[in-house]
């Protein structure tokens, strides 16, 4: 309706809502303005967390594509990142990022996310053998006893990989 939008008229606004979705294909070019001219109709803040065909959300590409300025404008919007994040968390955590995690975990991401078959990111650092990876996850709440969809935990995984510097850590 009108109400929704002082500045455009109800045909305007249901383009603006559903141009939202584009705010995920702004990021990897940055363009901020149009980013925060979107956020300021308030018929188009009420989608910020609309989630394109691949699941994804306006801050988990901000995230992805590290623009710090907009992950905080994102947030101060109520912008939240979907669940589709478990797959950046393992990708991060079987390639040592820890800096990544961090980020991640920043926005909002909980660590116990996992991937289609379920497993987390501390099964894919324990695989990988990525030491400083599972302390930090550790530390950081990670929960050590959690199930894959074959009944493993990170644990077994590290045993089967023989990771023979992380079996310490999850035992």
């Amino acid at each position: 309706t009108s109400e929704d939008s002082p500045f455009f008229p109800p045909s305007v606004c249901l383009g603006l809502t559903h141009s939202l979705l584009a705010l995920n294909s702004f990021f990897p070019s940055g363009h901020e303005e149009a980013i925060k001219f979107l956020l300021s109709q308030p018929a188009v803040r009420k989608w910020v967390n609309a989630v394109d065909r691949w699941g994804q959300t306006a801050l988990n590409e901000a995230v992805s594509n590290d623009h710090e300025g907009m992950v905080g404008l994102l947030k101060s919007h109520g912008a939240i990142v979907s669940n589709s994040s478990g797959y950046d968390l393992c990708d991060a955590a079987a390639n040592g990022n820890v800096d990544a995690l961090v980020k991640l975990q920043s926005c909002g991401i909980e660590l116990c996310l996992g991937d289609y078959d379920l497993r987390t990111a501390l099964h894919l650092a324990s695989c990988a053998n990525q030491v400083q990876t599972v302390s930090w996850l550790l530390k950081s709440g990670a929960p050590k006893d959690v199930r894959d969809r074959y009944g493993n935990t990170p644990l077994d995984d590290a045993l089967r990989e023989c990771s023979k510097d992380v079996i310490p850590l999850l035992q």
